[in-house]
């Protein structure tokens, strides 16, 4: 059996007419962007939830406490989250 192909204006994924496959392929990415956004504010609410800071440096007057990944394989390769700590309960008075 042969199978021919027909170069003309058709999009394939093997051959892909632009005039037809760009506003698809636009379209395919506003879905996914949607997606990736629902997906990395789930992640920030629920790293705020447990008290675990987003990134950026750690608000005046705080500083950042280490601690060792919850997930057991990163803490074992060194990695840590922070939280965010207030320098009033760290100083001592003599």
């Amino acid at each position: 059996m042969r199978k021919f192909a027909w170069y003309g204006r058709l999009s394939t994924k093997d051959k892909q007419d632009p005039t037809i496959s760009f506003p698809s392929q636009r379209s395919e990415c506003a879905e996914k962007a949607g997606e990736l956004g629902r997906e990395v504010r789930r992640g920030q609410t629920e790293n705020t939830r447990q008290g675990y800071r987003n990134g950026g440096r750690a608000p005046y007057g705080y500083r950042l406490r280490h601690e060792p990944h919850p997930d057991p394989r990163r803490a074992r390769a060194g990695d840590t989250k922070s939280r965010p700590q207030s320098r009033q309960t760290q100083i001592r008075c003599s």
